[in-house]
């Protein structure tokens, strides 16, 4: 089963970007392009014709991704919330099936943020986007607590229930802490975490993955 992520060889570089950045700089209206941006998209299984665009510069704040979903000549900025992610569910529109759930749902919980950052499905203790630390970390008000790699379970799919909706659960990392949690993902694209169980709590590291410029950027 495949997940979303940022490493996988889907991705492929935008070499023509003209059009795009007189579309969208400056950013959010405070971020100019400038110089040293870098364009990647790649399709998405859960839609036949929309992809994702992702900007990075290493001129940028670290880690910081502006992304966009494109469908015909829509553009949708990625901005932490579920609106532009539903919109094109109903655009385009979404197509959940078994074999592409458990991919929507990791690239949901990650573009879609709670205060303290994404809701990063790990799915592999070797990802690039996790803390470098993070698989063999112990929580700091407990250092003889079990590590992530101690209590790692991938993503798994449980079929549907009577509904037709897809049962799931997922390890996550979020803020500094790791959740067991158990989702329902509907036909139409809208999901539900119905049961989370903390596993660690107030590890020394955090993903650093901001979508939108500081506040202090003009």
């Amino acid at each position: 089963m495949d997940f979303f992520s940022f490493y996988d060889s889907e991705w492929s570089r935008l070499e023509d970007t003209d059009k795009l950045f007189s579309q969208i700089d400056p950013i959010d209206g405070r971020l100019p392009i400038g110089e040293n941006v870098e364009v990647v998209e790649r399709s998405l299984p859960m839609y036949e014709s929309a992809r994702i665009l992702c900007l990075t510069s290493h001129k940028w704040e670290e880690g910081l991704r502006v992304c966009y979903l494109t469908h015909q000549n829509r553009l949708l900025r990625l901005n932490g919330t579920s609106p532009p992610i539903h919109e094109l569910n109903t655009l385009a529109p979404i197509k959940i099936t078994e074999e592409n759930v458990l991919y929507y749902l990791t690239f949901f919980c990650f573009f879609v943020r709670g205060e303290e950052g994404p809701f990063y499905v790990v799915y592999d203790l070797a990802d690039k986007l996790l803390p470098e630390a993070f698989s063999e970390v112990h929580s700091t008000n407990h250092l003889g607590s079990p590590t992530p790699s101690q209590l790692f379970r991938g993503p798994r799919l449980f079929g549907q229930d009577n509904n037709g909706k897809w049962r799931a659960s997922a390890m996550l990392h979020y803020s500094n802490a790791v959740f067991l949690a158990d989702f329902l993902v509907s036909a139409n694209g809208m999901l539900e975490m119905c049961e989370d169980q903390v596993l660690l709590s107030n590890l020394p590291c955090r993903i650093n993955a901001p979508l939108t410029p500081s506040a202090g950027i003009v």
